[in-house]
């Protein structure tokens, strides 16, 4: 449905929960987003850190972080497709600064 068209009772049935429940550890629907987008930008971060101080040539640098982004699409593809399909919103709401830097240009 997209994220704007996507209700938190939707998240909730699709987690086992009931609304209220998931109003237990979340604010808002947005806070539930930022805690996705949060962990898995993150791992990415870490990732280009370690990668960075790799004690090898660029190219072997260039050649890791490749080969790191195409695991990361693949294991976490959920979370590429919400960069993907929520870059609209993620463009029109300054809360998202860190979504709209990752989803940009590798």
């Amino acid at each position: 449905y997209g994220y704007e068209a996507t209700t938190v009772r939707q998240i909730a049935d699709r987690v086992g929960m009931l609304a209220g429940s998931l109003y237990n550890h979340f604010a808002t629907k947005d806070d539930m987003l930022h805690a996705v987008m949060r962990a898995r930008i993150g791992q990415l971060e870490q990732a280009n850190l370690m990668i960075a101080r790799l004690a090898v040539d660029a190219e072997h640098r260039l050649l890791a972080n490749a080969i790191m982004r195409i695991h990361h699409y693949v294991t976490y593809s959920q979370f590429h497709a919400i960069l993907l399909r929520e870059s609209h919103f993620f463009q029109r709401h300054p809360d998202f600064a860190t979504a709209r830097q990752t989803s940009g240009p590798c």
